[in-house]
């Protein structure tokens, strides 16, 4: 039986959790013995770090143990009570004989918790997939899905997922041999999955397994490979040739002669874009009827632009009229016609966090795992150093220069070279993951997503899951609107280096910033600093 205290904390714990990650099975609070091992077993596995889906279906496993406990009559965990009810499950028709193997990992996790007081998160034994279901393909379709499938084991796909995608295919060779087809085409994967949609059987997530196990044939078949997520549809084309040609050489040269970021282009391609597509809407196709009103338009008629957005619009346009008056496409500069946006300074002020939060913060890391590992390093990178996600997602092998403790890379966001000095802490975090939880693959980039095929983290992500999620395990809790991004642990080391009278200098340097200005807006709280400068109420004299 737990302390008063620790059941306190731990349904604290269990609470704070099970409405974040399970809001569809919600426990009731514990109050027999039974229901108290659950909040355990509960919180050390989300404290050894299992995965969302993992946790997500224990709970489910272990709400259904409550529910047949409380028909029993039973209000403790014993191994009789486990094989007791591993009987009645397998005695159950309506329960596949795939769920048994979860069903026994629930029930062994509450044994685990209850004889040992923690959960030991062993991996289980990796299955290693049989034979190939298609090592004797016939039909040109056959042969694909062959080539497919054995890419997919040579990536080290699991066993499961890979049994999953051959029940798939499978099917869709059964259905191609019905409509006498042989080969693949865009109009049979269609017409395929139309037929299953119509399937009042089929559930939302079988039909989301099916389109995504027919989009790695297609691309598979056009590209010789497939990405791990679907990509973006691609950016809708101009029907005037005018403005296609004119946007695709500024580009060109925004992207040559400029070299402007990478962040910076794809705005001008957006932007532009969107300038252009609002031209053609208002039944404009060259650049004689522009006018000051029409550009005024576009820039006041999106209300769902934010002034900062507002303002990155206009400085693309404005670099995109100024490009067409020099090279003589249009008779007149359009650029003086835009509007200026005034922001102001800023006035929200960046989170900081307290030494204890960050203590917290790495406490809740579990570092046994190989995820562990990999998402201690980066917190470190981005708290010790001050680097930015970006940087830290595209931060390559051959960036780490072990002979000098040093990072030698280029920032992702501006293009500049940078040196950072590698602290012990830090760099024995990245050996860790490097040695005993990095996946082997033949990308250069340190940090990998740990499920099959294992490629560095995409273009667009952030990093933020990783630290909200370990906060929230913290206990951390920001007000509501509150940044706490990862950019957050970059505000955090700034601000601890000024509390330490490190020179703004030498702050700007290792931040990567060419401008002070830049770096004083990181700097903008020192709460000890001002604590000892605040007034005293009772020391204030008023002249009458």
């Amino acid at each position: 039986m737990l302390e008063e205290t620790a059941v306190v904390a731990t349904v604290d714990l269990y609470y704070r959790e099970a409405t974040r990650m399970c809001a569809k099975y919600p426990f009731p609070p514990p109050l027999t013995p039974l229901e108290e091992l659950i909040a355990q077993a509960y919180q050390a596995m989300v404290a050894n770090g299992s995965g969302y889906h993992t946790v997500y279906e224990t709970c489910r496993y272990w709400r259904r143990i409550m529910e047949y406990a409380t028909q029993h009559a039973v209000s403790t965990f014993s191994s009789t009570f486990a094989e007791e009810y591993l009987a009645m499950v397998q005695q159950q028709p309506a329960v596949p004989a795939s769920h048994v193997p979860s069903i026994k990992h629930a029930l062994q996790v509450l044994g685990e918790v209850q004889q040992h007081g923690h959960w030991d998160p062993r991996p289980l034994p990796r299955r290693v997939a049989s034979s190939s279901p298609f090592s004797a393909p016939s039909t040109p379709l056959e042969t694909l899905i062959a080539q497919v499938y054995q890419q997919m084991v040579s990536q080290g796909y699991r066993a499961a997922t890979l049994a999953q995608e051959a029940g798939r295919w499978q099917r869709f060779i059964t259905f191609a041999d019905a409509q006498g087809i042989d080969i693949l085409s865009p109009s049979l994967a269609t017409t395929y999955v139309t037929l299953c949609r119509e399937d009042p059987m089929m559930t939302r997530s079988q039909l989301k397994g099916i389109k995504r196990a027919l989009r790695r044939l297609l691309e598979f078949a056009e590209c010789g490979t497939w990405q791990r997520f679907p990509a973006r549809s691609q950016e809708t084309s101009l029907n005037s040739t005018t403005f296609t040609a004119a946007r695709e050489r500024f580009l060109q040269y925004w992207q040559i002669e400029r070299q402007v970021a990478r962040n910076t282009y794809q705005y001008g391609r957006r932007y532009t874009l969107q300038f252009l597509q609002y031209l053609e809407a208002a039944h404009i196709k060259d650049w004689s009827p522009l006018s000051a009103s029409i550009i005024g338009c576009f820039v006041s008629d999106n209300p769902n632009w934010s002034p900062g957005t507002r303002q990155v619009v206009i400085s693309t346009l404005r670099s995109f009229f100024r490009y067409l008056f020099i090279h003589g496409e249009v008779g007149r500069d359009w650029s003086c016609c835009l509007p200026t946006v005034h922001r102001g300074p800023k006035r929200k002020l960046p989170v900081i966090w307290t030494a204890e939060e960050l203590t917290a913060l790495f406490a809740a890391v579990e570092r046994t795992s190989a995820v562990g590992k990999r998402d201690y390093a980066i917190l470190l990178l981005a708290c010790r150093l001050g680097m930015r996600a970006s940087d830290i997602r595209t931060l390559c092998l051959e960036d780490i220069h072990w002979e000098h403790t040093r990072l030698d890379f280029t920032q992702e966001k501006t293009g500049r070279h940078v040196v950072l000095p590698l602290p012990t802490e830090v760099g024995e975090a990245v050996i860790a993951y490097l040695r005993e939880g990095r996946p082997q693959s033949h990308h250069r980039e340190v940090f990998l997503c740990h499920t099959a095929p294992f490629a560095p983290f995409g273009h667009e992500n952030r990093l933020h899951r990783i630290l909200n999620d370990y906060r929230e395990r913290a206990g951390i809790y920001w007000k509501p609107g509150q940044a706490h991004g990862m950019h957050s642990l970059r505000h955090t080391f700034a601000t601890h280096m000024q509390a330490a009278t490190v020179p703004l200098e030498t702050i700007a340097s290792l931040l990567g910033h060419q401008c002070l200005e830049s770096t004083r807006i990181y700097t903008q709280i020192d709460l000890t600093a001002l604590r000892q400068v605040a007034l005293d109420p009772e020391e204030v004299t008023y002249d009458r």
